[in-house]
């Protein structure tokens, strides 16, 4: 079996996904959850992400890659990315791309010049009318941090951190996944973001909350034809590497208007890949995965439960101790029993499926009630 290190804020999903390709996971992130333990060896982090260099430096394997937040951190990318480093190269986007692709303004030319929907940009110094037809993000925002409508009310944040003006678009967050190799760029699926912060209990309005997929109506062709074409040209003009997603709002015609690129594995490829019991990271190991079967798909979702005070994490009375690779959890990035929790951070998440959208949401909230009243939050 083959070694693959993975570092991220998080790094749960992706280690049971390099399972379900046959790989051996060797995992370094900010948690070392109870069920990334269970499948991966687990680095010690000293100073997430700064130390990463050096906590990995030992490490065997046949090849590496990063998930969430770490696209924000191309120097570390650089750096990691050597020719000599034990734990072999890099299996995704390389820090030179990552400098273009998380460049909105970049990315908003790059889009218009190919004839595909791009939505305005301004940097932070043009501050445009506080009317709520713009939205203010940080230039390295992960995961939808500090991410606001910018109008009359809009908070105040710390003029220290870049940020710049996206024009705003009335909708629901849709992602769609997508796969690039030296042969060809595949469509994987695409999910739609959950936005319910009284069932997640998330700290700001866009903060990530969750997905819910695969989306198998009639819509999810011109998605795909659209998006595809985008992500081709993109791939184009700055050679994104693996697994990829592309956040967008669809408009009242059914137009998908992208919001950002995550050059990286992203935390909805988990439902597309147990939704269609199919691996994406088997290529890596020079393979494909089957292809999707022309059945419907059961609906999956994710919620991450975030905590509203301070607490100590429990023995949670369900856990993936037995479960299979290609099994869904009830729960999934389970804390460390006695490991604190400060308010507004992750607690874990559940998940649950079901025949229809309404049948999965219903067994999802009675699962985050439970874990809600185990925690007594």
């Amino acid at each position: 079996m083959k070694r693959v290190l993975v570092v991220g804020g998080s790094t749960r999903a992706a280690a049971w996904s390099a399972r379900r390709a046959g790989l051996q996971p060797v995992c370094a992130d900010l948690f070392a959850d109870l069920d990334t333990r269970q499948i991966a060896e687990v680095v010690h982090v000293r100073d997430y992400p700064c130390s990463l260099p050096q906590d990995v430096a030992h490490i065997n394997a046949d090849g590496w890659f990063y998930t969430g937040g770490i696209e924000n951190h191309p120097d570390l990318v650089e750096q990691m990315d050597r020719p000599d480093a034990s734990y072999g190269p890099l299996l995704g986007t390389s820090a030179a791309a990552l400098r273009l692709i998380r460049d909105p303004f970049w990315l908003s030319r790059t889009l218009a010049q190919g004839a595909i929907p791009a939505l305005s940009v301004l940097p932070g110094t043009a501050i445009p009318p506080q009317d709520g037809t713009w939205i203010r993000k940080p230039i390295s925002s992960a995961g939808g941090r500090a991410v606001s409508v910018w109008d009359q009310s809009s908070p105040q944040f710390s003029e220290s951190e870049p940020f710049f003006f996206q024009s705003r678009i009335h909708g629901v967050t849709h992602s769609a996944a997508f796969h690039s190799d030296d042969d060809a760029v595949e469509f994987l699926g695409v999910t739609q973001q959950l936005e319910n912060p009284a069932l997640s209990n998330a700290p700001d309005p866009y903060v990530y909350c969750g997905s819910i997929g695969p989306l198998q109506d009639a819509g999810v062709e011109r998605f795909r034809i659209s998006l595809t074409a985008a992500a081709e040209l993109l791939v184009s003009k700055c050679d994104l590497r693996g697994i990829f997603g592309i956040d967008f709002i669809p408009d009242s015609n059914g137009t998908p208007w992208i919001l950002e690129v995550n050059p990286r594995y992203t935390a909805s490829v988990e439902i597309l890949e147990l939704a269609w019991q199919r691996s994406f990271l088997a290529g890596i190991q020079g393979l494909r995965g089957q292809k999707q079967n022309s059945t419907a798909a059961p609906v999956l979702a994710k919620l991450i439960l975030y905590a509203g005070n301070s607490l100590v994490a429990p023995a949670f009375s369900e856990s993936a101790d037995s479960r299979s690779e290609w099994e869904l959890p009830t729960i999934a990035d389970v804390p460390v029993p006695g490991t604190r929790i400060d308010a507004k951070w992750p607690i874990c998440s559940v998940m649950a499926t079901g025949a229809t959208r309404e049948t999965c949401m219903q067994s999802l909230g009675q699962r985050a009630k439970n874990v809600r009243d185990q925690l007594k939050q």
